[in-house]
């Protein structure tokens, strides 16, 4: 999940939570980025997972992406470090047609930009964080049901640094390696229904 920026833009908006000081404080609803019907649209996250009758959004690289088997009920998904993903929870696994960028020199984070278009909905059914490289090296069972093209620990290696050497702030490529991964295990159940989106 991003975490967005307290300042008000066009991809925000605030709403109001008190403290134990019953102080008023702003808190970001995060928000995505959508392309659809030939433009972009900006979507409250949570407001769209409920309409897509989902959970939350798994969000993978376009060129990755055409790498998902469909030929398989499983699919098995990294990120980096760890993930939010929980047991039982559905997700929608979308496409990024655009990368985003970190907040740097006073600019603030650019999420992704998404693609719903062919998108599958899944269920997780398993996870485990903040796995090193040679954590998956002893056990191949995180390698059984990954994307084409992720076989082993050492495409995964290059897939990471690939995805996250221009969406994160690291200085190198050591930094993006020493993060480990999270591993996700998804039931895939069917494709996304954007009929809702339409109406």
């Amino acid at each position: 999940m991003l975490d967005m920026p307290p300042k008000m833009d066009k991809l925000q908006k605030l709403s109001t939570v008190k403290t134990k000081e019953t102080q008023e404080v702003k808190k970001p609803e995060e928000q995505v980025r959508i392309w659809m019907n030939g433009r972009e649209q900006i979507f409250n996250l949570t407001k769209l997972a409920k309409i897509l009758g989902v959970d939350s959004f798994i969000r993978i690289p376009d060129d990755e992406f055409e790498n998902i088997n469909e030929r398989r009920e499983f699919l098995g998904h990294f990120n980096l470090k760890r993930s939010d993903h929980r047991v039982g929870d559905k997700y929608a696994i979308v496409k990024i047609k655009k990368h985003g960028s970190p907040a740097r020199d006073g600019q603030d984070e650019i999420p992704p930009l998404l693609s719903l278009d062919g998108a599958y909905i899944a269920e997780c059914v398993e996870f485990k964080n903040d796995l090193s490289y040679d954590n998956l090296d002893k056990n191949k069972k995180y390698f059984k049901y990954s994307m084409d093209g992720v076989g082993d620990t050492l495409e995964l290696r290059d897939a990471m640094v690939r995805r996250y050497k221009l969406s994160r702030n690291f200085g190198s490529v050591t930094e993006i390696l020493n993060q480990g991964v999270g591993f996700t295990l998804l039931k895939i159940t069917g494709r996304l229904n954007t009929d809702k989106l339409k109406k």
